[in-house]
């Protein structure tokens, strides 16, 4: 995969999070992404990814869990 394709799925990712109400589960499956993505491509960044997934208000609380 490339960085189009990451950037591709960041983006619908974060245009669908107001449709995401548990954030355990939102957490949990962008980690899952995380290591996928990270098997198919060595260089990929999960932080630049997960900040790129994430809105405003998602952002904080991803933070508040660091």
């Amino acid at each position: 995969m490339t960085k189009r394709d990451f950037e591709a799925i960041a983006l619908s990712i974060r245009t669908n999070l107001k449709t995401i109400d548990n954030s355990d589960f939102f957490f949990d499956f962008l980690s899952d992404l995380c290591k996928a993505f990270k098997r198919a491509n060595p260089r990929f960044d999960s932080v630049k990814f997960r900040q790129a997934c994430l809105n405003t208000e998602w952002k904080e609380e991803y933070n508040e869990r660091l």
